[in-house]
């Protein structure tokens, strides 16, 4: 990774760090240093993406379309699915002939909602404490985690076949982090 990519994930744990700070509480000297903090962060990125991207694109980029978010496209694709099932309940009620929605549900969507559990600091910070750095290796377990049917099931997998030590603060957090976004 270069430099500038290092000191721009410094900064926003610390950004992330300041913004937990206030969320428990008031406090003008955290707000003043996230200000700071922010306005650094954003020149930097600026000052990266300039570097790195070619003059054409830029000019592209100014021009496009915003696409959704894939995460955005997933939570929508579910919601239709839920509003699909409702309305066959509606429509169907006193029928003996089952909705095709409820036969044929969509395919579930936990993939991305595990996914979407995790910040930019959160995947950082667990690619290095509990991955050996290996930002592949998180990826992996999240996509593994995300095919299971219960959080027990992935407790299973986390201390088997990951061996993590959940006696361990932040191997303990991960597990939480899980244990809540996951059916028993």
């Amino acid at each position: 990774m270069t430099k500038e990519i290092l000191a721009l994930l410094q900064l926003n744990v610390e950004m992330e760090g300041l913004l937990r700070v206030l969320a428990e509480r008031e406090n003008p000297h955290a707000a003043d240093a996230l200000a700071r903090k922010a306005a650094e962060f954003d020149a930097g990125v600026k000052a990266f993406l300039d570097g790195v991207r070619p003059a054409a694109l830029k000019e592209e980029e100014a021009e496009a379309v915003e696409m959704p978010d894939s995460f955005d496209a997933a939570e929508r694709a579910s919601e239709s699915a839920e509003e699909a099932s409702a309305q066959c309940v509606a429509d169907d009620a006193g029928s003996d002939a089952p909705c095709a929605a409820a036969v044929n549900p969509a395919p579930r969507q936990a993939g991305a909602a595990l996914g979407r559990i995790f910040s930019l600091n959160d995947r950082y910070r667990y690619s290095q404490e509990l991955f050996g750095g290996s930002m592949q290796r998180f990826s992996d377990a999240v996509g593994r985690l995300s095919e299971m049917d219960s959080f027990a099931e992935a407790l299973g997998f986390l201390v088997e076949e990951l061996g993590l030590d959940l006696s361990q603060p932040v191997a303990k957090e991960f597990a939480d982090r899980l244990a809540d976004n996951m059916p028993r």
